[in-house]
Formats: C-alpha cells, structure tokens, sequence
C-alpha cells in the first residue's frame, strides 16, 4: 500500500489500523487481513512492483488511538447504513467534485448493469447524503442527463 508514512505498529494497533483502512476502501475485503502474521502472505508468482508518481494513501486517520481516527470513525458509524462503495464516493464527495464524483458512481452503475431507474435513486440519495448536497434539477440536468445518453 502506497502510504504517506512508513508505520511501526505494535500487534493489536496494527489489527485496529487494518480494520480502519478496510472500513476506507470501496470493496468488501478479507477481515483476516488485519492479523499481522498475514501481512506478506501473498501468492507465490506475485510480484512488488514500486510505482512513482502515484497518489499515497493519508494513513492518519487510520492510525489507533488517534483524534483523526476517532473523528474517522464516528464518520463511518454514521455512514453505516451504506455498503463499502457507497461509503467510499461519499467519503471522496467534496465540493468543486461533486457532479464529478456523481457521474463516476452512476457510470459505475450503468457499466454494473443496473438500469436507470436505479441509477437515478442511488444518485438521488448519494446525493442527499453528502455533507453539500447538488440541487435536485442540477444533479437531474448534468450528471443524470449524461448517463442517460450512454444508456442503450
């Protein structure tokens, strides 16, 4: 994981900051990972591979006993109700990104399958679940309307 900072964690903080970073990513993943006996398992034709140029990962609201991680994790109790993916684009949503980040969730969508009936109300209440929500017509006008002319 590309991090911001190179972290010496001892046993049970290690397993509350992997348990932390899985709550962040947008995909159910293995619980198991938060033991850190499995931390190098990998497959046996895996490589490493050391990107440049690539985005890090802020680690410091992930990190035990913390008020960065104490105010992340009051955040995602409160988002509790959404599945990882959800949580995720909500998470990322700011203002200046929002139609941004609402056409990459509905594009997910379309390309998912999902109809658009469905598309429309699970941007609708992504939406409404921001902390700077789009009016309703503008989200309707741009994002909405953009995915319906790459629906079949």
């Amino acid at each position: 994981m590309p991090s911001n900072y190179n972290l010496k964690l001892d046993k049970a903080d290690y397993r509350d900051f992997m348990d932390s970073f899985l709550l962040w990513l947008p995909f159910k993943s293995d619980g198991t990972a938060n033991q850190r006996s499995k931390k190098w398992m990998t497959h046996e034709d895996s490589q490493v591979f050391n990107h440049k140029g690539i985005k890090l990962v802020n680690v410091l609201p992930f990190i035990p006993k913390t008020k960065q991680n104490s105010e992340y994790t009051a955040q995602v109790a409160d988002l509790g109700r959404l599945d990882h993916l959800e949580r995720w684009f909500l998470n990322n949503m700011e203002v200046g990104n929002r139609n941004n980040n609402l056409l990459n969730f509905a594009m997910m969508l379309k390309d998912a399958g999902a109809s658009y009936a469905t598309i429309k109300a699970k941007v609708h209440t992504l939406n409404e679940q921001s902390r700077s929500p789009l009016k309703r017509d503008e989200l309707d006008m741009t994002v909405l309307k953009s995915v319906a002319s790459k629906m079949p």
